[in-house]
């Protein structure tokens, strides 16, 4: 009986410790779960984690050495800036209403250590003042993805793209393709366009619209199609279905819709936007 009584607290006794190991192992992994990985920041390619990050934009008549002085980078320093910048950029060209980043030592003084100018959504020059100091341009990483709209001419082509809430680059660029093609005095309501085209984005932001690669405008019921082809990087045209270009060797440019005045019908408005 004795013997019985030992087992059944020995196997008591085991159940309690095995119960706490385990809890004790639960409570670490929820520890572990609990716990937040930090990402790295990066700014232009540059680790800001342990640097203060000042965004800003360039007020009417502020000069570059201006923006640099307030962030406590003195006048022989601003100097060898401008100096180093030449060849690369035109401190001059700061312009108005550009956006600039300055990375700051995360200190009492709060010094420059880069400043960066964003020329425009992609390109930017990076003034780096850590060691010496280097000017160097870079470019921001563009996606491109592919979309297709289609609709119908009611009143303009600016207007059905708008209706579509698409870019009115869309409308201006394929006016631009079918210049030679389609008379855009003549448009009617219930021609039709199919359209398509690149949407690029930096960071999921959308930025404009890239190449119209194809497009099909029907036009007093005929079709006109246009195919984007690129012999090499620099230069590319459209090409209709039998591989004949759709810029035509006249005397004189085709006319520039966007500066006349005209419509679908009778009345003298924007044959592209109304």
């Amino acid at each position: 009986m004795k013997k019985w009584i030992g087992i059944v607290l020995m196997g008591v006794a085991l159940l309690f410790i095995l119960s706490t190991l385990d809890t004790t192992t639960k409570e670490e992994i929820t520890e572990i779960v609990a716990t937040e990985i930090h990402e790295p920041q990066y700014e232009y390619g540059i680790l800001v984690d342990s640097f203060i990050v000042i965004k800003g934009t360039v007020n009417q008549g502020q000069t570059l050495g201006e923006i640099l002085y307030e962030n406590h980078i003195n006048h022989p320093e601003i100097a060898e800036i401008v100096s180093q910048s030449k060849d690369i950029f035109d401190v001059r060209r700061v312009n108005t209403g550009k956006e600039y980043t300055v990375i700051c030592v995360d200190d009492s003084t709060e010094k420059a250590c880069y400043f960066i100018y964003q020329e425009n959504p992609t390109d930017f020059v990076v003034m780096d003042l850590t060691d010496g100091i280097d000017v160097y341009r870079g470019k921001k990483e563009v996606t491109t993805k592919l979309e297709v709209s289609y609709g119908k001419i009611s009143s303009s082509l600016s207007e059905s793209v708008d209706e579509l809430g698409i870019s009115p680059r869309v409308s201006i660029k394929l006016s631009e393709i079918y210049a030679w093609t389609i008379d855009f005095f003549k448009i009617q309501k219930g021609d039709a366009f199919k359209v398509y085209y690149e949407n690029k984005y930096i960071d999921d932001e959308y930025i404009g619209i890239g190449r119209i690669l194809a497009s099909e405008f029907t036009h007093k019921n005929q079709k006109f199609y246009a195919f984007y082809h690129e012999d090499n990087e620099n230069f590319g045209e459209h090409f209709d279905e039998k591989g004949r270009t759709l810029r035509k060797s006249f005397l004189k440019a085709p006319l520039d819709f966007y500066r006349i005045s005209s419509r679908y019908s009778t009345n003298r408005k924007h044959p592209v936007t109304g």
